[in-house]
């Protein structure tokens, strides 16, 4: 394949009348509104932040369409919509790794296994749903991912140190999960902790849709209607009915599943987006406010912190200004009693356990780490 890099140095914008420009160009913009909110490095100048990644898309964009492959319109939405709903959530202990949800806008028919050649990680003639590394069609959860087996992933506090491969979990350190009849830890997806069933507790199957879950738990993606008699029941999805059903994470009923509200609409039966704030005098999805203007909901906008005592945003304090806290420095890291930058790797968390995006804490000291931080700053599916 005759891959086109040499528009990555451009700095042409995303636009003309193939579909896929203005799917691209959502998805630069609101990785780029992201980025600035969470404060990724290197990502604090919007304006160069969108030309940087219009020129990627862009190059992606000619690139799939000069060799013939797929352009895939529902993983453009899909990748643009994850963008919005992750915020700034850096990785949870019990979260999946975003490989789990990863596609390729512009991908080919190659098979897991198969011998491939790729412009980067989200454009390759693998087929959907596989990624193409080191000149072999992969499984994602294989090559985007967290902390392999054995490595400490939080500490005896309960600090989440970094998250786990998708494939493990966290107990301290990242181990494959219990399978069925094996005694109860942490169990596998689609297996519960039976605690009745016998003495020891064991890893026990988990429920299906329509079956009874008095004493069991749902398989993923159901839960436990016990209005409907104790049974499984799938959750719905955005846009369904939701009079008698509960809806997917992340959503909210009113009559239908719907998303979080953007900014400009109301608040009062679903919550704001990440980037805005309910401003419930008005029940309206707003900007967080700047320095000097009253906060709302204790928060106000980037680079600026509530003083609770007044009740009005400031500026947050720089490194070297004295802090109570971290929220009220703008590095967010106040470790005693000033501002301070995050330690990198190779340096000193001992006593904090905090590193900066792209490092994670083994207890002393801040080491690389490609899954550390909110995924708008460093997952590579983007």
């Amino acid at each position: 394949m005759a891959w086109v890099l040499a528009l990555v140095g451009c700095t042409t914008a995303i636009d003309g009348p193939d579909p896929a420009r203005a799917d691209f160009d959502a998805i630069a913009t609101a990785h780029c509104q992201l980025a600035a909110e969470c404060g990724c490095p290197g990502r604090e100048d919007m304006d160069a932040c969108l030309t940087e990644l219009n020129d990627t898309w862009l190059a992606r964009l000619m690139t799939g369409r000069a060799d013939g492959l797929t352009y895939d319109p529902a993983c453009a939405d899909g990748i643009a919509d994850a963008i919005t709903a992750h915020g700034c959530a850096g990785p949870g202990r019990d979260s999946s790794h975003l490989c789990s949800s990863y596609c390729a806008p512009f991908h080919g028919e190659r098979e897991l296994g198969a011998t491939c050649t790729r412009f980067d990680a989200l454009v390759s003639d693998c087929a959907q749903g596989l990624t193409c590394s080191e000149g072999i069609c992969r499984d994602p959860c294989h090559v985007f991912t967290g902390l392999p087996e054995g490595e400490i992933c939080w500490d005896n506090s309960g600090q989440l140190l970094d998250r786990c491969a998708d494939h493990l979990i966290c107990n301290g350190q990242c181990e494959p999960p219990a399978g069925p009849g094996e005694q109860c830890g942490f169990c596998a997806k689609g297996y519960f902790c039976d605690y009745y069933s016998s003495d020891i507790a064991v890893c026990a199957e988990a429920a299906d849709a329509g079956e009874s879950c008095g004493l069991t738990e749902c398989k993923p993606g159901l839960y436990c209607a016990y209005e409907l008699g104790d049974r499984c029941e799938p959750y719905a999805k955005l846009g369904e009915a939701c009079v008698d059903r509960r809806c997917d994470d992340g959503l909210s009923c009113d009559g239908v599943c719907q998303g979080p509200a953007p900014e400009g609409e109301s608040c009062a039966s679903r919550p704001c987006v990440e980037a805005s704030v309910c401003d419930y005098a008005r029940n309206l999805c707003v900007a967080p406010p700047p320095v000097d203007a009253p906060c709302i909901d204790g928060r106000c906008e980037v680079g600026a912190v509530c003083d609770f005592d007044t009740g009005t945003c400031r500026a947050a304090a720089a490194v070297g200004e004295p802090c109570t806290g971290h929220a009220q420095c703008d590095t967010r890291y106040c470790p005693a009693g000033r501002c301070a930058e995050l330690p990198g790797i190779g340096e000193s968390c001992q006593g904090t356990l905090t590193c900066a995006v792209g490092a994670r804490c083994d207890g002393s000291v801040c080491l690389a780490s490609p899954s550390r931080g909110p995924a708008a700053c460093v997952y590579e599916g983007w």
